[in-house]
C-alpha cells in the first residue's frame, strides 16, 4: 500500500501525543516489573507453588507477608 500524507488538526496531534506517552509510560513499567522480576528470580526471592495450591496462594497475596 502506498503511503498516503494526511494533515491533522493541533487537536489530533495533541491525542495521538498524549497516547504515545501513555504506550511509553505504560511500557517503562513494565519493563521495570519484568527487570524486578528478573532480579527475584536470580537472588532467590520466590515462592516455588506446585498447581494444587496456587488458587489459595494467590487468594493470599494481600496478605501480610510472611503469613503464606
Amino acid at each position: 500500500m502506498p503511503p498516503c500524507n494526511v494533515v491533522l488538526t493541533e487537536h489530533h496531534q495533541q491525542v495521538i501525543a498524549q497516547r504515545e506517552a501513555l504506550d511509553g509510560a505504560k511500557l517503562a513499567l513494565l519493563q521495570s516489573a519484568a527487570a524486578t522480576g528478573f532480579d527475584d528470580l536470580e537472588n532467590g526471592r520466590f515462592a516455588d507453588v506446585p498447581v494444587t495450591g496456587l488458587e489459595q496462594f494467590i487468594a493470599g497475596l494481600g496478605d501480610t507477608p510472611n503469613q503464606r
